[in-house]
């Protein structure tokens, strides 16, 4: 069966957008370089997913655990450690570090227990634009954190449980991961240290909410899209924060007491105003200029700011993250940047190899992008509703999370070989994978071709016309894939599902019962504001399975793994 190291790798560390998190630049199409205070650089070739230090191979970054070793590496260096404390060896096993040795692990996995003193388990993972770790030290006892916080604090100790009384919050020792009570003023408990991404998402209750002087870091898309939040704090303690933890609040006012952050003029910024994390909703002025200085505007910093009619982008900057300008229907954008090209409405990289957004004003019956992109990036054509057909150029390669999400009306014409468009329906070179159902062409009841065993994340997003979808051969339900399917109320899944990941079916107002095998791995809030109720299957010791499609085999190959003992093949009679 796939592991679900193997489903989320990609989710949890995002590749390019993890690049960005540890501060790498992109100094040449692929290429991502650091320099680190002792002199140490660290380049990151992308395409060929190895990293070397100071010009000698390193590791390959292959691995879920690959990626975890390149962080914690990037973590210590920026603390200000050498390279001389540390021993590195190729690939993704186990390292040293200051007389420890260092191994990594998945971050769903346990950590194992350890016999010998001097060593110590590492887990990192990106989410919503905060880097996570965590750890498990052995030196003569077992601690919880200490060697990976910063230079010379090599002192273990153990953290100290948050005490709290409310029912309405979901709390793992120090960190609340949910809130769902509904409460108009809400007092998160001291002794919480860290508010999970996407805590308090979508809550339309609160009006106020007050955060303790205890909190460290503030998890991205926090308060995503709670309509009625008016007042909230960031207080002293605050030193990390992700994605705009304010997204889709038009009516917030923010408090600011951390020295690491300047709120000015309805705008958040870090305090070396070097990043760009929220601009308010509202406001009188419809034109906002991002000052000189700023190198980085973050994920869903303008987001949903529809009085804006223009932004312009300084010189000095050098990266915006997954579409911005996502929601603004109004926009135009004046580029004073070389990182930068803008072309009918579609933003490039300054190299011309990636599309990083486009404007949500675009209107194009025919919209031919650059020939010579590698990349359409995630997210990047969100609500353009305004295209009717795209042409995807021979140069593509790669298509991030389904940029095409809210494009109700768009029809595609692929001239790439890593991807096909068959009866309007975009997948990849193998037809294994669907990456766009358009909203126009998903009415009534669909079924799901037989040679397609995994649904990208959005992939049936905002296909407010489906009623039932029969899903064959599907073994992987991705992020988002049916979110606002609003008259979806039957899904049709066969044993061969083996993960749903989070808001596979949020808001699916219509959807009453998901049946799985039981053993599925489900995500948290894959069912977010939808009303059905899972039911899980047993799971039979034997199945007997009669098909004339190889492609079936070929789907149980993966769902059931290192579990199939026997196939019997009948061929037809002449």
């Amino acid at each position: 069966m796939t592991s679900i190291s193997d489903l989320r790798l990609s989710k949890n560390m995002k590749y390019t957008a993890l690049y960005v998190a540890m501060r790498f630049r992109e100094a040449e199409p692929g290429l991502f370089v650091k320099r680190y205070g002792d002199g140490t650089e660290i380049k990151i070739e992308s395409d060929g997913q190895k990293a070397s230090i100071n010009g000698k191979f390193a590791f390959f970054l292959d691995t879920h655990e690959s990626f975890v070793k390149l962080e914690c590496v990037n973590r210590l260096l920026s603390l200000g450690y050498s390279l001389s404390d540390f021993s590195i060896p190729e690939g993704d096993g186990e390292m040293g570090f200051k007389g420890y040795r260092v191994s990594f692990v998945v971050w769903d996995a346990p950590f194992i227990t350890m016999t010998e003193n001097k060593t110590a388990q590492y887990k990192s993972r990106l989410v919503s634009g905060v880097l996570e770790y965590k750890t498990k030290i052995k030196d003569g006892d077992i601690f919880d954190y200490g060697l990976f916080e910063k230079k010379g604090d090599c002192v273990l100790r153990k953290s100290k449980k948050a005490s709290y009384g409310r029912q309405d919050f979901l709390i793992e020792e120090n960190r609340v991961m949910r809130y769902i009570g509904k409460e108009k003023r809400v007092v998160v408990p001291e002794g919480i240290e860290e508010i999970e991404s996407s805590a308090f998402w979508d809550n339309r209750s609160i009006e106020e909410v007050i955060l303790p002087e205890t909190l460290r870091n503030m998890g991205g898309d926090t308060f995503y899209n709670c309509a009625n939040l008016r007042k909230v704090n960031i207080p002293a303690s605050v030193g990390n924060m992700g994605n705009n933890p304010f997204a889709g609040c038009p009516l917030i006012e923010i408090e600011n007491h951390s020295k690491n952050y300047v709120y000015e003029d309805g705008a958040l910024y870090t305090a070396d105003r070097k990043t760009l994390i929220y601009c308010s909703i509202k406001g009188d002025s419809d034109v906002f200029a991002v000052p000189e200085g700023v190198t980085l505007i973050g994920k869903h910093a303008f987001y949903l700011c529809d009085r804006l009619k223009k932004i312009v982008l300084p010189t000095s900057l050098e990266k915006m993250e997954n579409n911005p300008f996502s929601g603004c229907s109004r926009l135009e954008v004046e580029n004073h940047s070389k990182a930068y090209f803008i072309k009918d409405e579609v933003i490039y990289n300054g190299f011309k190899t990636a599309v990083v957004g486009a404007l949500n004003r675009i209107k194009s019956k025919h919209l031919v992008l650059l020939d010579g992109i590698k990349t359409i990036n995630r997210n990047s054509f969100w609500n353009c509703k305004g295209i009717e057909e795209i042409v995807l150029p021979e140069s593509l390669m790669d298509i991030g999370y389904n940029p095409f999400v809210g494009c109700s009306n768009i029809h595609f014409v692929s001239k790439t070989p890593y991807y096909r468009v068959v009866d309007d329906v975009l997948y990849d070179s193998k037809l294994s994978k669907i990456v766009c159902y358009p909203a126009w062409k998903a009415a009534g009841d669909v079924h799901i071709p037989d040679s397609v065993i995994a649904l990208e994340r959005g992939a049936f997003s905002g296909c407010s016309n489906m009623t039932s979808i029969h899903l064959h051969n599907v073994n992987i339900i991705n992020k988002s894939c049916f979110t606002n399917c609003s008259s979806l109320k039957e899904i049709h899944c066969s044993d061969l599902i083996t993960y749903i990941g989070e808001w596979a079916f949020a808001y699916c107002s219509s959807l009453e019962r998901v049946s799985v095998r039981k053993g599925t791995i489900i995500d948290n809030n894959a069912l977010s504001n939808c009303p059905a109720i899972v039911e899980e299957r047993p799971e039979s010791e034997s199945y007997l399975i009669e098909s004339d499609n190889i492609f079936t085999l070929a789907s149980m190959q993966k769902a059931y793994k290192g579990r199939i003992d026997s196939i019997l093949i009948d061929p037809p009679y002449n």
